[in-house]
């Protein structure tokens, strides 16, 4: 929303932190540090498995997941994955 406010209102913004943000995510000609759309749809997928079977997808996931084998564990990993989704 800030984004829009200081856009719609030039005159009214004096300046404009955007903190945690990325000029593109994607890959083009212009941007190679871009990521691969097959790889973001790919990420895409598995992130929307995670927040529907947080308990099987930190059970089967490479990575630091694997180390998350207790239940104590598993229950913040499902608190984080459906607490971090947007609607």
């Amino acid at each position: 929303m800030s984004g829009l406010f200081a856009a719609t209102y030039p005159g009214r913004t004096w300046a404009l932190v955007l903190a945690g943000s990325y000029a593109r995510t994607l890959w083009a000609p212009d941007y190679p540090p871009g990521i691969r759309e097959d790889d973001f749809r790919s990420g895409m997928e598995r992130a929307q498995q995670a927040r529907q079977r947080p308990d099987e997808y930190a059970a089967n996931v490479d990575g630091p997941a694997r180390a998350i084998r207790c239940a104590c564990a598993i229950s913040e990993w499902r608190l984080f994955a459906v607490e971090s989704a947007t609607p």
